[in-house]
């Protein structure tokens, strides 16, 4: 396919949406630019990967389960970068609220104690 500046184009190696003049993918850096068949180079319109489309089930699995967001992150980063994205996203955060959790209830508990000694 060729350029259309109507239709919005994604990078083909990290998913971000490019303008159809871009060169380069100002998220990942790397080249948009292909050549063709005569050795000249032209802009490609990318369209998105039906299949790229962030899932709610994993990303709620990500998160329940930040392990299996890390694999799957791992397994999809190069064939489905916006899905990757989405479930490792949801794994960190699925791995760091619950420290962040944690941390409140022992200040919680520790300031109950403080209180509780000094009667």
């Amino acid at each position: 396919m060729s350029t259309n500046s109507s239709l919005p184009s994604y990078c083909p190696h990290c998913g971000a949406s490019v303008t159809s003049t871009s060169t380069t993918c100002a998220v990942c850096g790397k080249s948009l630019l292909t050549y063709n068949q005569a050795g000249n180079q032209s802009n490609t319109y990318y369209p998105p990967l039906e299949e790229d489309i962030p899932s709610t089930p994993f990303n709620v699995l990500a998160f329940f389960i930040p392990v299996v967001g890390v694999v799957l992150y791992a397994l999809w980063s190069g064939q489905y970068p916006r899905k990757s994205r989405a479930v490792g996203k949801w794994a960190l955060i699925g791995f760091v609220a619950p420290l962040i959790i944690g941390l409140l209830f022992m200040v919680l508990f520790f300031m109950i104690a403080l209180l509780s000694f000094s009667r």
